[in-house]
């Protein structure tokens, strides 16, 4: 069947003929089976009707799509382009009636997750009974495999969302969201010189005793990664292909291993005799996340998701959440708005600032959600401008040589300005109903400006280093400037707008006088 759409006033032509859904899914099938039977029985249609709906499509189109030969089907180079262009389309199509359903029902309907296997059968079991009943009009399909396979999948709109370890460089251009924290203990064989103690110090483990699983599984790299062993040779050759086999390995005195919390909650030392040790220090761990794709319109949907995910995992097992909001807040904002993702920082943050907003009542309208994420921008750049007024000063007192007055005069004023940025962040976080964080230790903890050198006294080196501290104080400028608009800011924003040309007229001046 060929669509026709009618452009307005010509704008597209008199006529443009559009592809069907039907069309362009079973180019797709096609493309993945490399077979016209095969595509046909995935798609429910005879091969002679998906024939039809290819030669159909390349009519549409007005090209050549596929090259017909009697032993095989090969895409042309125009027909491999059309055939990832149909898969987004097809995505974006599904995405479009999955949050249309979604925002008469959230969490209904089918989902696709997939979920590593270093995860799924130890968290699983608990959750997916009590996501039911709480959901029962939710269809979960779920999928095990490898991250790498997993994220494939996502990609193609296989699946809808996957359940994994964070970070990890195959999620590149994808949305994720971590919930908490999955710390490693340290597995040893009953009798190990080791077991005796209460702790174990992580470089104490040999690495020749070392067993991991095989390559493609993250948790070996996180276990590499805990272990600070950068040249993967030292590790034994004898690798598992899951954690059971690694756990039977470990109870039989082949070596020890680092096993994530959540698998031991899960029951996987049951009827071994092996010994479990915390690590002395940081203890290493892993977050664990969902992955789903841009611009999906269940993007709010999947942050209800992991709301619930992240209250039924702190219920069972206590682990640390990272997740940024809590129920009231994810209720609301699936009701009412986008969604913003937030960076482990900015989680912290958001946790600190939803504690100020407990104890400050406001009439202020904006929402809560709102106000909470730009209290937490506001604050991270109010530790920037403190910092950058106390180099500027630092500058200030400290500058010889010639143009002394020049330079010293140019520098309070820049520390003048800085200390007008303090009071703007100060008092628009604190009209948003937060507190403003200005404390000296808070500052050194948070501010992300270059490190002021200490010796130095020509106004070339002082221009240097305080021009260096401006530029990244008004690039942090600009991107909060970003960052509050996407949220819904847009008082804020014009703040940050302010800051921003002003910071830069204020590094002008101080370059201009390093060319003078």
């Amino acid at each position: 069947m060929i669509r026709t759409l009618t452009g307005p006033r010509g704008r597209f032509g008199n006529l443009v003929n559009l592809p069907s859904f039907h069309q362009l899914e079973h180019l797709v099938m096609l493309a993945d089976h490399g077979h016209f039977g095969h595509a046909a029985m995935a798609c429910h249609v005879t091969q002679s009707t998906l024939s039809a709906s290819i030669k159909q499509l390349e009519n549409v189109l007005q090209a050549p799509l596929v090259d017909r030969t009697k032993r095989r089907v090969v895409l042309t180079p125009l027909g491999l382009e059309i055939v990832e262009r149909a898969r987004r389309i097809l995505n974006e199509g599904k995405d479009l009636v999955e949050a249309a359903r979604a925002g008469s029902e959230p969490l209904s309907g089918t989902l696709r997750m997939g979920v590593i296997a270093t995860v799924g059968p130890f968290l699983l079991p608990d959750v997916l009974p009590r996501l039911r009943r709480s959901y029962p009009a939710l269809r979960l399909y779920l999928v095990e495999d490898l991250t790498a396979r997993l994220v494939e999948e996502l990609r193609s709109g296989k699946l809808d969302i996957v359940l994994l370890a964070l970070p990890n460089e195959d999620c590149r251009n994808l949305e994720t969201q971590a919930l908490f924290l999955d710390p490693f203990k340290v597995a040893l064989p009953n009798g190990h010189p080791l077991a005796a103690g209460k702790a174990v110090d992580i470089e104490q483990l040999r690495p020749e005793e070392l067993l991991l699983l095989k390559e493609g599984h993250c948790l070996r790299d996180q276990a590499l990664a805990a272990c600070r062993l950068a040249d993967r040779r030292q590790v034994q050759s004898v690798e598992a292909t899951g954690l059971h086999t690694l756990v039977q390995m470990v109870d039989n005195g082949l070596g020890v291993t680092l096993l994530p919390q959540l698998a031991i909650d899960g029951g996987i030392l049951k009827g071994t005799a092996i010994r479990i040790l915390p690590t002395t220090g940081q203890t290493p761990s892993r977050e664990i996340g969902l992955v789903w794709r841009r611009g999906t319109g269940r993007q709010r949907e999947f942050m209800l998701l992991a709301n619930v995910l992240t209250q039924l995992v702190e219920e069972r097992s206590g682990l640390k959440s990272i997740f940024p909001l809590n129920s009231l807040e994810i209720t609301h904002l699936v009701d009412s708005g986008p969604l913003p993702l937030f960076s482990l920082q900015e989680r912290k943050e958001l946790k600190m600032n939803r504690m100020n907003h407990s104890r400050i009542e406001t009439k202020n309208t904006l929402p809560q959600s709102i106000r909470i994420q730009s209290v937490g921008l506001l604050n991270r750049n109010l530790a920037l401008a403190i910092d950058l007024e106390r180099q500027a000063k630092q500058a200030h007192w400290n500058v010889k040589g010639p143009n002394f007055i020049a330079l010293h005069e140019l520098f309070d004023k820049v520390a003048e300005a800085a200390e007008e940025f303090t009071d703007l962040l100060a008092e628009r976080a604190t009209a948003l109903g937060g507190t403003a964080e200005g404390r000296v230790h808070a500052v050194a903890e948070s501010s992300s400006l270059p490190r002021y050198p200490g010796e130095i006294f020509s106004g070339q080196e002082h221009g240097d280093a305080l021009s260096t501290a401006m530029a990244t104080f008004g690039k942090a400028a600009r991107e909060a400037i970003d960052e509050a608009e996407r949220f819904g800011d847009a008082d804020t924003a014009d703040v940050f707008t302010g800051i921003s040309r002003e910071t830069d007229k204020q590094l002008w001046l101080v370059e201009a006088h390093l060319y003078s």
